[in-house]
């Protein structure tokens, strides 16, 4: 019973844990680039993934992707404030339905999909794709649910 207790929260919990996502260069290894032979050797500093943290190569010979030449270029290209883009109130919440005589379009944020396009009487969203693109596509996060769906049959006429 303990067993799946502690599955069914991990289940719930897993996606509400958000990764931030790092510059393709930041991703790469270093290199061996301490090993190589060459005349003038130079302390470099390099992004590291496990850490997620700027770490320095001592004795190191050429630069390579993720290489820099001093920490606070490592920060600024992979450091923690590099890619952290803040979102709009906007991205976080989920649409709310109202009752209404029409339906308007409107677009929300969801991580896995990005911006999506509803229709309805729905409070929340943006009312342009372009809108919800510039204030929450450039950022991951982990998803939320849609727009509930109205599950009561329609009326007969």
């Amino acid at each position: 019973m303990n067993v799946l207790w502690l599955a069914t929260i991990i289940t719930v919990s897993a996606p509400c844990i958000a990764t931030r996502e790092f510059p393709e260069k930041c991703k790469a290894p270093p290199s061996n680039i301490e090993n190589k032979i060459c005349e003038r050797r130079a302390s470099l500093w390099y992004f590291s993934n496990s850490t997620n943290e700027c770490r320095e190569l001592t004795n190191a010979c050429g630069k390579t992707e993720n290489t820099f030449s001093t920490k606070k270029a490592c920060k600024k290209e992979c450091g923690k404030k590099a890619n952290t883009k803040k979102m709009h109130r906007l991205c976080w919440q989920r649409p709310r339905q109202e009752k209404c005589k029409a339906a308007f379009p409107r677009w929300y944020w969801s991580a896995q999909k990005g911006c999506k396009l509803y229709t309805g009487c729905y409070k929340n969203g943006f009312t342009k794709f372009s809108q919800c693109k510039e204030k929450c596509g450039g950022s991951k996060w982990p998803s939320r649910p849609g727009p509930r769906q109205n599950l009561k049959h329609k009326r007969r006429a």
